[in-house]
Order: C-alpha cells, then sequence, then structure tokens
C-alpha cells in the first residue's frame, strides 16, 4: 500500500448499529446523503433493531480520521441501483466502498477490496459502479466482481 499509516478495521454491523454516532461519521464521508450506502445503512439498521444481520463494515483510517468505508453485506436489498436492479444474497456479497477524495490514489481502497474478498470466501463481491471514475477503479478487478 502506498501509504502505510492507513489502519483497516473491519466491523460485525450488529456493534455499529448501537454506536449512532459511528453511523453518523459514516454517512457523512459518503459524497451524497442519497447515495446507496447511506441507504443501506437505513436499511440495515432497521433491521439490526429486529434480528442480528449478515454484514460488515470495513473502516479505514489515518490518524484516527476516517478516511474510507465500505460495506459487505449478505442482506436483502430493495435498493434501485442506477442500472435499474435489485441486490439479493445469492449472487454473492453486495459491497460498496467510499474513499475520501482527499486520500484517493493511496492504494486504500485497493486494500479495502483486498480484505473484502477474503472476507467473502467463496461468494462473488457485487458492485455497481455509480460513475465513469468508479466504474473504471473496478475494472481493475473485473474478475473478481459480478457487476449489478
Amino acid at each position: 500500500m502506498k501509504n502505510n499509516n492507513v489502519i483497516i478495521n473491519v466491523l460485525d454491523f450488529n456493534s455499529i448499529a448501537k454506536q449512532p454516532d459511528l453511523i453518523k461519521k459514516l454517512r457523512k464521508l459518503t459524497l451524497n446523503r442519497y447515495s446507496g450506502m447511506n441507504y443501506e445503512l437505513t436499511s440495515l439498521n432497521k433491521m439490526a433493531k429486529k434480528r442480528k444481520v449478515n454484514c460488515r463494515i470495513i473502516v479505514a483510517s489515518i490518524n484516527d480520521e476516517m478516511v474510507g468505508w465500505a460495506l459487505l453485506s449478505r442482506e436483502p436489498s430493495d435498493f434501485i441501483f442506477p442500472t435499474g436492479q435489485y441486490y439479493e444474497p445469492i449472487c454473492g456479497f453486495l459491497f460498496q466502498i467510499f474513499t475520501n477524495l482527499n486520500h484517493r490514489k493511496k492504494g486504500i481502497a485497493t486494500e479495502i477490496i483486498k480484505i473484502a474478498r477474503r472476507l467473502s470466501g467463496p461468494y462473488k463481491l457485487c458492485v455497481c459502479p455509480w460513475n465513469y471514475s468508479s466504474d473504471k477503479f473496478y475494472e481493475k478487478f473485473k474478475y473478481k466482481f459480478k457487476i449489478l
């Protein structure tokens, strides 16, 4: 990785659901408050109040500042992705990632993907690029992903 100061932690969503301040930080880190990631946070949070959810959050930090995070979920989603499709757990793990604009091109997202790949075991990582930049980034890993 290009930046040795990055610390990456994998957190169980069920413990995160009990930490509203952490959820607020995750939401704030994304560019769009109506993003798929924020939508999934809301949905997963509602589910976690009723039952244990199968989801992990991967968080990247530099000097105690959150600079990126990813969602790795095996829960169904009713979010309509830009492709017009829904995600179903039978496809694999829903994987969404965001890195702070000031910390891109440092290998952070690539490290998060490597961790997500290990955590997903034999399942595919299912992604849906949001724009040309993310599509271009995910293209490097195409052999590992099913694009929704």
